[in-house]
Formats: structure tokens, sequence, C-alpha cells
């Protein structure tokens, strides 16, 4: 797989991840053992405006970032092992538990880890092209 199909399929989680943030919400705090209230669903669709935005962001750096795909391929890892670490966090503190917790880790765990891949490749092909 190459960083631009991985950005691509990252923009396509993110956009679907957010936009459940506004039509279902309630499958965000129940599958994560949480009482919502009328600010928690304020919050949440700050955070799938927010998420829905990275979504954008990703689909179109495949088509903007040129030569530095691979570093923005490198940024896109680095954000989700960042996320990796709040659910963590979060799951060993008791604030969310459940299926959630496993499903948002092995989700970004494994775009993490293509994101990386990919762009080591890339690094790699760059080097034997250059010499």
């Amino acid at each position: 797989m190459n960083t631009k199909l991985i950005l691509r399929i990252n923009g396509i989680y993110m956009a679907l991840s957010s936009l459940s943030a506004f039509f279902i919400p309630d499958m965000w705090f129940e599958g994560g053992g949480l009482t919502p209230n009328a600010a928690a669903y304020t919050l949440v669709q700050a955070v799938g405006t927010f998420g829905l935005c990275i979504g954008i962001i990703s689909w179109r750096t495949a088509d903007i970032a040129g030569d530095s795909i691979k570093s923005f391929g490198q940024l896109f890892g680095l954000l989700h092992c960042i996320f990796i670490l709040l659910t963590a966090y979060q799951a060993l503190t008791d604030q969310f538990s459940g299926f959630p917790v496993y499903f948002n880790i092995i989700i970004s765990l494994a775009l993490a880890s293509s994101f990386f891949y990919s762009s080591r490749a890339s690094t790699e092909t760059d080097t034997a092209r250059n010499g």
C-alpha cells in the first residue's frame, strides 16, 4: 500500500467516525460506558467537526503533498500514536471502557503502522533511486 492510498483510507475513516458524532452520538457514549448530558453532546459534536476536518485534510493531502508525501505519512502516523496514548490513558483511568477502546486502539495502530511503513518504504525507494 502506498501513502496516498492510506491517506484516503484515513480520510474516509475519520469522516465516517466524525459524522457518527452528529447522527448517532449515543453510540459513542453507550459504547464507552459513559452517561451523556447536554454539554457532552455539544462536546462530541465539536470533536466530530474537528475529526471531519482532519479527514478532509487527510483526503486532500494525498493530492497536494507532492514530494513531501512521506513526511505527511509520518505526521499522520504520529497523530494516530497520540490518539492511541489518549485512548489507553482513558481506559487505564476508567474514563472510557468497552469495545470502543479496543476498536480505536486497533484501528489507530493499523493506520499508524501503515503510515510509518509506507513512509519508510518511500524513503528506501528514494534513496535507492538517488544513489
